[in-house]
């Protein structure tokens, strides 16, 4: 064991105690996701040489030490069970440049003595815990830190004044904060290296007034759900100027108007969501610009008209939602065509009509399918189950509305079908037996001509579909036969599918620290 004298990186699990004892050289410790559990051992103390220790993503208890020796330049504890308080434990490590315990179950108070001696602070990462930050108005940090993920740590409810005085931030995180006020043109100029600006759910959705013209260099930008009103022109202002924003997150917000017609200046957007706002007229032609697009949420707002046939150069999409508005005409081709990466398709409440697009059987990778409450007729294609056996991705209805042919009987032999709903239509006939018997009768109500079980309605005669049914059903066959092979690879790889699909689902759409 003298051989370990001279040891300075150690990278093995479990930790073991004779190395407090011997390892006195000992410069970075690395156990990140070594399945480490229990209390974080108090010999740390005595490891004087120690400047880099990396515990995240174990199964760490109890509180954090107050005897961690004060070399310590960056401390990992991220992603642990850690609890109680620990403010007191960092005010002595005045050589701390990065401190990250993001993601535990810390519950404490910072006061300005805490932070006193922590001039050479970079991160500053308290995210996913209970920690408030009481400071006065005048308060001035010793420290100038790059990165400041804050989320969930009570700061409000006023805007704290001291983040004026951080002139080096690359990424801010200031949501689920509690705060509720207006934002001061001098938070908006915080740094010209700013590239990560996250401000979303704040107390009583209450961040108000006018979206200001943004930071040249910013990359992401979320205000999801607060308070913020009028329209969205300063974006175009902004990205005349930046073409490097590739994720703007503004939904759920107060905005209004139309949508500018200036997206030929966001080529490099990759996320765009709206959703939930007050954003009226036609969808502007430049939004075929967006060639880099991977996720587009424009639902619960009140765009009118048909689908732009710019989208259609759009081909790197994996999630359009369009819900929720006032679409109309018929779903177009090219969505089949183009769109060859696809993996969720919401168009549910629009207007949109004609009948059953079949060209979405040429979506491999489909995964959820809502094309509820519109105006479409027809019969359900036979390929449609590709996505059917996956609708159980969402608690969602699959409304499929005004179809008017009866239910096809392999619907019913579907045995990975967790969820499907066919009310509101115009099916006649006997419902199909297999796994949609054990549906509630909710799945199927307001059909007057259908009958068997789950509903107390039976059937007293044979039923024959519509000749303009059978046609549709022979097309079907058609299409089969020329794609067997492709959908034999396609269940082949459904297991896969079906978890990347929640990926890009949850990841892309919520802005996921680790997407980040």
């Amino acid at each position: 064991m003298g051989a370990l004298k001279n040891l300075e990186y150690l990278n093995f699990s479990p930790i073991p105690y004779w190395l407090f004892n011997m390892s006195q050289s000992l410069v970075h410790l690395n156990r990140r996701r070594s399945e480490l559990v229990g209390p974080i051992p108090n010999a740390f103390g005595k490891l004087t040489s120690l400047t880099i220790l990396d515990l995240q993503e174990n199964f760490l208890t109890g509180e954090i030490l107050t005897t961690f020796a004060s070399s310590l330049k960056k401390l990992y504890l991220s992603v642990n069970q850690l609890e109680g308080s620990f403010a007191k434990s960092i005010a002595n490590l005045s050589r701390l440049v990065v401190l990250d315990v993001s993601s535990n179950s810390l519950k404490d108070i910072f006061h300005e003595n805490q932070l006193l001696n922590l001039s050479d602070l970079r991160v500053l990462d308290l995210s996913s815990n209970n920690i408030m930050f009481n400071m006065s108005s005048k308060w001035l940090p010793p420290f100038q830190v790059d990165v400041i993920p804050l989320q969930s740590c009570l700061l409000g409810p006023k805007l704290p004044r001291w983040l004026q005085t951080q002139k080096k931030l690359s990424s801010i995180d200031i949501s689920s904060a509690g705060i509720s006020d207006t934002l001061p043109h001098w938070f908006w100029n915080l740094s010209f290296n700013t590239v990560l600006m996250n401000l979303s759910n704040n107390i009583d959705n209450n961040f108000i007034g006018p979206i200001p013209q943004i930071s040249p260099n910013l990359m992401s930008l979320v205000l999801a759900n607060n308070s913020f009103s009028g329209p969205i022109t300063s974006i175009c202002e902004s990205l005349v100027a930046n073409n490097s924003l590739s994720f703007l997150d503004l939904s759920y917000n107060l905005l209004s108007g139309p949508l500018p017609d200036c997206w030929k200046y966001g080529e490099n957007l990759v996320v765009l969501n709206l959703a939930k706002n007050d954003l009226s007229g036609r969808l502007p032609y430049s939004i075929g610009h967006l060639i880099h697009l991977k996720a587009l949420r424009l639902d619960m707002n009140s765009f009118s008209g048909s689908l732009p046939s710019s989208l259609k150069y759009l081909t790197n999409f994996f999630v359009i939602d369009l819900g929720g508005n006032m679409l109309s005409g018929k779903i177009p081709p090219w969505i089949g065509e183009t769109f060859v990466n696809l993996m969720i398709l919401c168009l549910p409440f629009n207007n949109f009509s004609g009948k059953f697009p079949y060209f979405l059987c040429q979506l491999k990778h489909l995964l959820y399918l809502d094309l509820g409450v519109n105006h479409l007729s027809g019969t359900i294609p036979r390929c449609i189950d590709n996505f059917l056996t996956m609708a159980k991705i969402e608690a969602e209805p699959s409304y499929v509305d005004k179809l008017s042919c009866s239910i096809p009987p392999w619907i019913g032999y579907l045995p990975s079908l967790t969820y499907l709903n066919l009310s509101y239509n115009h099916l006649p006939g006997k419902i199909p037996s297999g796994v949609l018997s054990l549906f509630p009768a909710s799945s199927f109500m307001k059909n007057d001509k259908l009958c068997g079980h789950p509903l107390r309605k039976a059937c007293s005669e044979p039923f024959y579909d519509d000749p303009q049914c059978r046609v549709n059903d022979q097309q079907d066959i058609e299409y089969e036969d020329q794609d067997h092979d492709e959908l034999t690879s396609f269940y082949v790889s459904m297991g896969i599918g079906f978890v990347t699909a929640i990926f890009v689902y949850w990841i892309v759409l919520l802005l996921n620290e680790s997407w980040r």
